[in-house]
Order: structure tokens, then sequence, then C-alpha cells
């Protein structure tokens, strides 16, 4: 299509500085995770902007594109000091109150919006999402009691947000 998505993030988002210890310390668990504090779409050829939403901060990794609309979390923000509008910390995520959104593509409305389920509220190191026909797919994960990895796996319908299963397993 025509449409160029993205979102707007604080500068104190990204790492800006490559280096073997950032990258260490990015793979490790727990790590606060990108947000945008607004999503748009423009036109590709001209740069119009057809929309723009900033009603809570967007998890960038979560940020997936559809035929009819684009689907995300967002969250509300929360200061908390540390990483201010930059970076979520999982741990506190579900103080924020996570919901799963979707938005038309040309439009920029809401098609629909949901709490995001509470096993992906646990999510502690990775939260993403797929969408492929009618179906949108969302996975996390976290550390369970013995230590080791967790992942929560949702798939909804793409249409109306409508859950229609859930999986838990561990690694």
């Amino acid at each position: 299509d025509d449409l160029l998505f993205g979102s707007i993030q604080s500068s104190a988002a990204s790492r800006r500085q490559p280096s073997r210890d950032a990258v260490d310390s990015d793979y490790r668990n727990a790590q606060p995770i990108v947000v945008g504090k607004s999503i748009f779409a423009m036109k590709q050829h001209n740069g119009d902007l057809l929309w723009q939403r900033s009603a809570g901060l967007i998890l960038n990794p979560t940020i997936t594109v559809g035929e009819h609309a684009v689907y995300f979390v967002e969250c509300n923000r929360i200061e908390d000091g540390e990483h201010g509008d930059a970076r979520v910390d999982l741990e506190t995520f579900p103080q924020r109150l996570p919901r799963l959104v979707s938005l038309a593509n040309r439009s920029g409305q809401v098609r629909w919006m949901i709490d995001l389920p509470e096993g992906l509220k646990r999510s502690r190191n990775i939260l993403y999402l797929a969408q492929a026909g009618n179906y949108l797919v969302a996975v996390g994960s976290y550390l369970n009691v013995k230590n080791d990895t967790t992942y929560e796996v949702a798939c909804f319908d793409e249409s109306s947000g409508h859950l229609l299963w859930q999986a838990v397993h561990d690694k």
C-alpha cells in the first residue's frame, strides 16, 4: 500500500552508541521496552500526515500492520523517574492498564480496543504481535518460579478483538 506507519518516541528511548556492553545489557531478562508517545500514518509518496493517535504509550515491538488495520499494545503513562516516556519497565506494566488496540489503516479510527489478557500482563521479557488472515496473535514471556521461561500465547479475531484461544507453555 502507499502508507507509512511510525511512532514518535523520546530521544532517550533508543540506543545511540552501539557497544558490546549495550548489546549484552539488552539481552537480559526484564529489560525496559522502547515505547512511542504516539503512532501515526502518512502517505509514502508525499509525506502527508493522515492521522496521529496520542492516547497512551505504544510498545514499539508490538506495532503490527495488517491489510486493513494497525495493531499495538498501548498503556497509560506513569512517570517512573528512571525511564520517563522513553521505555516501559514490564514490572510496572500491569498497573499501566495495558490494552490491545486496532485502528483502521486509512482513518486511524478505533476498530476495537480490549484489555490485554491477564496472562500477557505477566510478560517481563518479550511481548510481540503478529497478524495473518483473520487472526492476531500475541506472545509474551516471563520467568516462572523455577527461574525458567514461560510463554503465553493468545489468538484473537482480528476484526473484533474477540479472544479465540490461549496457551501457556514452559521452555
